[in-house]
């Protein structure tokens, strides 16, 4: 039987949120904290640009 790693990701930014995405996609079990009420909303790029085709922001975020 394989062991499954917990991986505790702090900041759900950008970079956050990727490594989250990652890690899923590896049969990971990341535990995301994040102090704001909302993830990922202070981008300093266009929205567009930090999407993947699998997992598009949803059209409430804002620059």
């Amino acid at each position: 039987m394989e062991k499954k790693r917990v991986v505790i990701i702090v900041g759900a930014c950008v970079s956050g949120l990727t490594v989250c995405k990652d890690l899923l996609e590896l049969d990971g079990r990341p535990t995301l904290f994040e102090a704001d009420t909302v993830l990922g909303t202070e981008l300093q790029t266009p929205r567009p640009m930090y999407q993947y085709s699998d997992f598009p922001w949803p059209e409430s975020v804002t620059v």
